[in-house]
């Protein structure tokens, strides 16, 4: 990331130095940590002006001015996701107050909101708990409360269901790829909202008894999400994948459904999002690294 982040911003005529910053420089970082640079320049207010310019080739999904430090910091969340600031040391400012919720503001609101709540959920992945449970109401009380939500959402999922139809409500096109972008991002963390996730098997032994009962293209199915883990996929994408028809996954679902309740108790070795929290708006199914490990030492 250094040999991508650092260039473009060092190009600009009144930037002396872009050095690797915080918990990355330090050796303290997790995998999934911020990657921050620390910029030196004697042209603050240039540099500034020009810096959506200068990332542009980056191509973020999200960028904004951090609106709550001390500081300017230039935030970018690109593909993966990844979050890159631009922190100015020599600088400082006041936090700029709430945006009131309008046409013109919803989509600075929108990135912020993507932007925060994709960094809550990298803490939440590592345990940081302290860190959620100190930014979830900063994140009410900056962005849910001016929108009329009335509580303190008590998790990512219960943030991002407030958030939406209220934003949606504005009858404003926003970027959705960055949308969806940190909604896959949150399912691969395991943090999603998923569709009763009581039914997923965790035991190997139960997961080869399904395979071993259910029908040849049940079991083709299986394959699939095996090889590929971790990974929830619109049923579409499933079937492009496996050259298979529209709507063959839900016929064969419902084929193997009587053997799954009756013999296994309702439950499966594959995990769904429904449309309300995925990133495709559809539902998503796959299997995680336990049962894509238990279907292939089924398959043999």
């Amino acid at each position: 990331m250094e040999d991508v982040a650092i260039p473009p911003v060092l190009a600009h005529p009144a930037v002396a130095r872009v050095e690797l910053a915080g918990s990355r420089s330090r050796g303290t970082h997790a995998e999934l940590s911020d990657w921050d640079f620390a910029v030196t320049c004697d042209d603050f207010a240039a540099v500034a002006r020009d810096m959506p310019a200068l990332v542009a080739e980056l191509e973020p999904l999200g960028e904004q001015w951090e609106p709550v430090g001390h500081l300017p910091v230039y935030q970018l969340l690109l593909r993966g996701p990844v979050k890159v600031e631009y922190l100015f040391l020599d600088e400082v400012q006041d936090p700029f107050p709430p945006l009131v919720p309008s046409v013109d503001t919803i989509r600075a609101i929108d990135t912020h909101f993507w932007d925060w709540i994709w960094w809550i959920a990298t803490k939440a992945s590592i345990g940081r708990d302290d860190l959620v449970a100190e930014h979830l109401p900063q994140l009410w009380e900056r962005l849910l409360r001016p929108l009329g939500v009335r509580v303190v959402p008590r998790d990512i999922n219960a943030a991002i269901r407030a958030f939406v139809p209220r934003r949606d409500a504005f009858g404003v096109a926003v970027k959705r790829a960055l949308e969806r972008e940190v909604r896959r991002g949150i399912a691969r963390l395991g943090l999603a909202e998923q569709y009763a996730p009581s039914h997923a098997m965790a035991d190997a032994g139960e997961v080869a008894a399904f395979y071993d009962r259910c029908s040849d293209l049940m079991r083709e199915l299986l394959d699939e999400l095996a090889r590929v883990p971790d990974v929830p996929r619109a049923f579409p994408a499933i079937e492009d994948a496996m050259g298979w028809p529209r709507r063959r996954i839900a016929s064969v679902l419902g084929g193997v459904s009587r053997i799954r309740n009756l013999e296994f108790g309702g439950r499966r070795p594959y995990r769904f999002l429904d449309e309300r929290s995925s990133a495709s708006g559809r539902w998503e199914m796959w299997a995680d690294a336990r049962q894509a490990r238990a279907l292939r030492a089924a398959r043999g």
